[in-house]
């Protein structure tokens, strides 16, 4: 079998992301992929032993990719850990082909524009439920101490400024109830939190 009849490889290595999306599209917006990573609408893999306690490769998800600095070069990235430690990911590989794949992301890009949407715009489709989810997470931390507890509505509304109206009340509300603290969802007059 010669090189030119073999079938391409399943994973993409980071380093080679940026002109295999340049092939297909002619241009590399990198700002959007690292989102599509993100958004976990493109399958990743990388390793990191500070990050998952092993050295083998294990799949990415969308939080490894939150405030990564990528360098396409070295087909690696970093990150902020929890103790304000830097990770660095190397090994890290893009599924090509499948339905998390880069040519179906692809695809879906050069579908809705010919030019994919710009960084800064609003996306066009709903944001993911893994994305969604990282989000309320946050959302509760940072309003746990808060001496009033948030209402249902008042989650919607900041989770439509958070993604721009893309995303439904019955989505958030469903959050609420799996991620909420007990005394956020309890009915009723609720008694004055102690100091």
């Amino acid at each position: 079998m010669t090189a030119s009849s073999c079938p391409p490889p399943k994973w993409l290595h980071l380093s080679e992301v940026p002109a295999y999306v340049m092939e297909q599209m002619g241009s590399a917006p990198l700002e959007i992929i690292v989102r599509a990573f993100r958004d976990e609408e493109v399958q990743t893999r990388a390793r990191c032993r500070a990050y998952t306690g092993h050295d083998t490769q294990t799949p990415m998800n969308g939080e490894a990719w939150d405030d990564a600095t990528v360098d396409w070069d070295a087909g690696c990235f970093r990150r902020l850990g929890k103790r304000g430690q830097t990770h660095t990911f190397d090994k890290v590989d893009v599924l090509r082909a499948g339905v998390l794949g880069l040519d179906r992301w692809l695809g879906l890009v050069l579908a809705q524009t010919v030019q994919p949407p710009q960084v800064g715009q609003p996306s066009t489709k709903a944001v993911s439920q893994a994305k969604l989810e990282r989000w309320y997470k946050k959302y509760v931390k940072q309003h746990a101490a808060a001496p009033k507890s948030p209402t249902r509505d008042a989650d919607w509304k900041a989770a439509k400024e958070a993604f721009e109206g893309h995303v439904s009340r019955d989505r958030v509300w469903d959050l609420r109830r799996r991620f909420a603290p007990p005394e956020w969802t309890t009915q009723g007059r609720r008694p004055p939190k102690l100091r």
